[in-house]
């Protein structure tokens, strides 16, 4: 499947956006997540309040705040389905609606769109700072129920509204790392001393299965140090990784060129160089996303798959066995995985303990009750 993003409703869109709508209409589809687009008939008018309703001028009133994305594919502009993450509960979404709500475009449901759109979502709510996440469908809509669950949903209980009408209420607990992630300088770890012979050492097993025009993804890729090396040997990696902050790093990385990249090719004369850097920025390809939903990636697609952080961030054997069944399936039959396996709680304590960023005592409720 080609990479995915989400996007918010621009004016270049418009009449991407009007067809979307017109398709709706015309299979008589529910307009859920799409902030009311069957009431605009003008498109621009419903951008500018999809804008406008990201931001609550009166604090007391019962109006949440939410934004608006459309789901479209890399390279084209077309939109696949549409999504509203609702930054908080009022009393009706605590019951009823929830965080988020989506709706795929009739000629392009069963193709795994809703899943892997769930998931980006999930992304946006990690960023923004939510710890558990709200998600309703109707009782009888298996393929809702199954785009939840393969996000991590956890059935609590079916409720009905005033009119008769039901709803299936799922939480979705998001990952508790996202603040460790977010003040924990994670690119330090491996330009240490001890963080030297960890990389060294991987990367001399990596090149001795690096075949030419292999394709190689990096799963949990941090700051990119070894996606960056691979693709500064000329490379194509697909690397994902989950918290922005670290993405942020990676992207500074590529553009700026930094030294302890260069040292490793300090024997190339200028011309190399300056194609190590071009091969960095071509080569490389990063997406935000789960170790445990690769939906984005095809299957039997990469030669050689690096899971090296997930694994001793995930804490239960299901969630263990979920992402490296993930990595078996985007490994080509015969390829190679580089798995890495710590202590599951070692990052947390350290920065419970050590930096004091959060309170440990809401993680371990989490963690053991």
């Amino acid at each position: 499947m080609p990479n995915l993003k989400l996007i918010k409703p621009e004016e270049s869109y418009a009449d991407e956006i009007k067809a979307f709508r017109e398709e709706m209409i015309e299979h008589n589809s529910p307009f859920d997540g799409c902030s009311g687009l069957q009431d605009f008939e003008d498109i621009k008018t419903w951008i500018t309040m999809c804008r406008q309703n990201e931001i609550n001028t009166d604090p007391n009133s019962n109006w949440v705040e939410a934004e608006q994305f459309m789901l479209v594919q890399d390279g084209s502009r077309k939109i696949l389905a549409m999504l509203q993450f609702r930054h908080r509960l009022n009393d009706f979404l605590a019951e009823y609606g929830g965080h988020i709500g989506y709706a795929v475009r009739p000629t392009e449901r069963r193709k795994g769109y809703a899943k892997a759109m769930l998931a980006l979502c999930l992304n946006e709510c990690r960023n923004f700072g939510l710890t558990k996440v709200l998600l309703t469908c109707n009782p009888t809509n298996v393929g809702s129920h199954r785009t939840i669950e393969a996000n991590g949903g956890k059935y609590e209980r079916t409720t009905k509204d005033e009119n008769g009408e039901e709803y299936a209420r799922y939480w979705i607990v998001l990952e508790p790392l996202a603040n460790y992630y977010n003040t924990h300088e994670e690119d330090a770890r491996l330009t240490s001393k001890h963080g030297q012979v960890e990389f060294l050492t991987t990367m001399r097993y990596i090149k001795r299965y690096l075949t030419p025009d292999a394709r190689v993804i990096d799963i949990g890729a941090g700051t990119g140090r070894y996606s960056i090396a691979i693709a500064s040997m000329g490379y194509q990696v697909d690397a994902v990784e989950l918290f922005q902050s670290n993405i942020d790093v990676f992207r500074a990385q590529i553009s700026q060129n930094q030294n302890q990249i260069q040292n490793e090719f300090q024997q190339q004369n200028e011309n190399q160089q300056q194609s190590i850097q071009h091969n960095m920025q071509k080569n490389i390809n990063i997406t935000q996303g789960n170790a445990l939903n690769l939906s984005a990636f095809a299957d039997n697609n990469f030669d050689i798959t690096l899971l090296f952080g997930p694994l001793y961030h995930l804490y239960t054997v299901e969630d263990k066995q979920q992402a490296i069944s993930e990595a078996m399936r985007v490994t080509k039959p015969g390829g190679v995985i580089f798995a890495a396996h710590l202590i599951s709680d070692a990052s947390l304590i350290q920065s419970g303990f050590s930096n004091k960023n959060f309170d440990l005592l809401d993680y371990f409720k989490a963690r053991f009750n």
